[in-house]
């Protein structure tokens, strides 16, 4: 009777153990997963905000050459103005 306790109890304990063995590794691999999948998302997240941040710059950069085309056009034509009122001061 006794052996039959101690064998029951053996099982008992054994099977406890491998349940909480499984689920143990189970939630382990869970956690994993999830991590995983917030570590894609975050790095898609980032890889847009580059995307962004570069598009800005091209456009930024476009934006600047066409300001700086328009100065120059604008001093070269006051240039031109004032160089033609020079010579329309001198026939007067």
């Amino acid at each position: 009777m006794i052996l039959v306790f101690v064998l029951l109890a053996s099982g008992i304990l054994a099977g406890g153990f491998l349940f909480n063995r499984t689920q143990e590794q189970q939630l382990k691999q869970i956690s994993e997963n999830e991590l995983a999948a917030i570590a894609r998302l975050k790095m898609s997240q980032i890889v847009q905000w580059r995307n962004e941040r570069l598009g800005n710059a091209g456009y930024m950069s476009v934006c600047f050459k066409v300001a700086r085309r328009e100065y120059d056009i604008t001093r070269w034509s006051h240039d031109r103005l004032d160089q033609w009122d020079g010579r329309r001061s001198d026939l007067c």
